[in-house]
């Protein structure tokens, strides 16, 4: 480090000032020479607060995406269809929906993307920093089936997360205590008014006040919550 002409010290690396002297507004210290960063420490930092960010990105992904499958589905890395298009808007536009609380319904075959594009949307969050959750309905009905820490753990997760995306309904079981849990899943997220996103095989019309006496309960709930969309 060296003194410049003008009195500051300058750092011997990037020649750019490590002191400042201190305005008239400071008062009684107007004029006191006091450290700064130079470039390279502020380069330094910004490594070190990107490194930081990156690594409680990555601890926040492994906790909400427990499979290294679903922490793999990236925008980047997709095929370009319907379901994508509309995962990547709704990305988009988190600021706006999270606010007005919308959902979506991904309706369509197997096949058709649904899921891996709700998994972008989780990924894409998280990158931003915000802990989106995914969980498959036959995995959320037997946590609130075995009752305990499970559904405890459980219904935390429901009530918290920022986004919910809760994968394959139908795929649960067609008993009437299922379809019961289902509905409770449902009432759960719309009590915590935080936006959710389901995928299902059931067809657009199940949602469109054509569900069989057995579903219409849990179909209502979530078209409620929910912008339909068919992606066959």
């Amino acid at each position: 480090d060296y003194e410049g002409a003008d009195g500051l010290i300058y750092c011997g690396k990037c020649h750019t000032p490590r002191s400042t002297l201190l305005g008239e507004d400071c008062g009684e210290l107007a004029g006191r020479l006091v450290p700064k960063m130079c470039r390279c420490e502020r380069e330094a930092e910004a490594v070190e607060k990107e490194k930081g960010r990156v690594e409680r990105v990555e601890r926040m992904r492994e906790r909400c995406l427990p499979l290294d499958e679903m922490r793999a589905a990236r925008f980047e890395r997709a095929d370009e269809c319907k379901a994508i298009d509309v995962a990547r808007r709704y990305v988009d536009k988190w600021e706006g929906v999270r606010a007005e609380n919308i959902g979506l319904l991904l309706c369509g075959n197997t096949g058709s993307g649904k899921s891996y594009a709700a998994l972008c949307v989780c990924n894409a969050l998280i990158d931003r920093e915000i802990p989106a959750r995914y969980v498959t309905f036959p995995v959320a009905v037997t946590a609130m089936r075995e009752g305990g820490e499970a559904r405890q753990t459980l219904e935390k997760c429901v009530k918290s997360s920022p986004l919910l995306v809760l994968d394959d309904f139908g795929a649960e079981g067609d008993s009437s205590y299922v379809q019961s849990l289902s509905c409770q899943l449902v009432d759960m997220r719309a009590s915590a008014g935080k936006p959710l996103i389901v995928t299902t095989n059931y067809p657009l019309a199940m949602f469109q006040g054509h569900a069989d006496e057995l579903h219409a309960r849990a179909a209502d709930r979530i078209a409620g919550m929910c912008t339909p969309v068919s992606v066959t």
